[in-house]
C-alpha cells in the first residue's frame, strides 16, 4: 500500500510539474500526445541510467579521493543522466515537426527530465523512506527540470552539444555540493531555486523570440 502511495503521489506531482511549466507556453501548444510520450521517455531513461551508474557505485568509498567525488559528480552522474535524458528527447519530440521554436526545446526537456525525476523519487522514497521522497518531489523535481529546461534552451536554437555541456555541469554541480561533506545541503537548494530564476529567464527570452507571438 505504501509504495501504491508513494507512486502515487511521486506521479501527481510529476504531471503538475509538467502542467505548470507546459502552461509557461503561451502562443503554440504542444500536443499532449507528445508530451506524454516524451515524460514516459524520460520515465523509461532512468532504467540505462541506472546500469550505467551501477557500475561505479562502489567509487564512493570513504577513501574516495577528491578527484574521483569531481569525476563521479560532473561525468557518471552528471553528464551520464543529461546524455539518458537528451536520448529520452530524441527517441520522443527531437525529430518531429513540433520542436519548431526554442520554446519547444524548454517544454519538450523538462517533460522529459520530470518523467525521469518520477521514477528516480520512487526509487529514492523506497529505499530512504518516504520523507525523503516526499522533499524529492520538491527540490529534486525542480532540480532536473532546472537542469534541463536549460538544456533545453540551447536545443531549442540547435545547439546541442552547448545545451548538454551547460546541463551536465550544472548538475554534476548540484551532485558535488551534496556529495561534499564540506557543504551545507542548503547550499545546493539555493543553487536550485538560483537556476530555476535563470530558466525563468531564458523563458521569457524564448517567448519574447516566438515565431508564433503576434505582434
Amino acid at each position: 500500500m505504501e509504495l501504491l502511495f508513494i507512486i502515487a503521489i511521486s506521479l501527481i506531482a510529476g504531471i503538475m510539474w509538467v502542467w505548470f511549466f507546459y502552461s509557461q507556453d503561451v502562443f503554440e501548444k504542444e500536443p499532449k500526445l507528445l508530451l506524454a510520450k516524451t515524460f514516459i521517455s524520460g520515465a523509461i531513461a532512468v532504467i540505462p541510467a541506472f546500469i550505467f551508474e551501477y557500475k561505479f557505485r562502489n567509487l564512493l568509498n570513504s577513501e574516495a579521493t577528491l578527484l574521483t567525488r569531481i569525476w563521479v559528480a560532473f561525468v557518471i552522474v552528471g553528464l551520464g543522466e543529461e546524455l539518458f535524458k537528451f536520448g529520452a528527447l530524441y527517441f520522443s519530440a527531437y525529430r518531429t515537426r513540433e520542436m519548431n521554436e526554442v520554446m519547444d526545446g524548454i517544454v519538450y526537456c523538462v517533460t522529459a527530465a520530470l518523467g525521469f525525476s518520477v521514477v528516480e523519487n520512487v526509487l529514492y522514497a523506497v529505499t530512504y523512506g518516504i520523507e525523503v521522497g516526499l522533499i524529492r518531489l520538491i527540490i529534486a523535481s525542480l532540480a532536473h527540470a532546472s537542469f534541463t529546461g536549460l538544456m533545453g534552451f540551447f536545443v531549442g536554437q540547435g545547439r546541442v552539444l552547448t545545451g548538454i555541456v551547460v546541463a551536465s555541469f550544472l548538475h554534476g554541480l548540484y551532485d558535488f555540493i551534496l556529495l561534499e561533506e564540506l557543504f551545507s545541503p542548503f547550499i545546493a537548494i539555493v543553487l536550485v531555486f538560483v537556476l530555476y530564476g535563470i530558466l525563468r529567464y531564458v523563458i521569457s527570452l524564448a517567448l519574447k523570440e516566438s515565431p508564433f507571438r503576434s505582434n
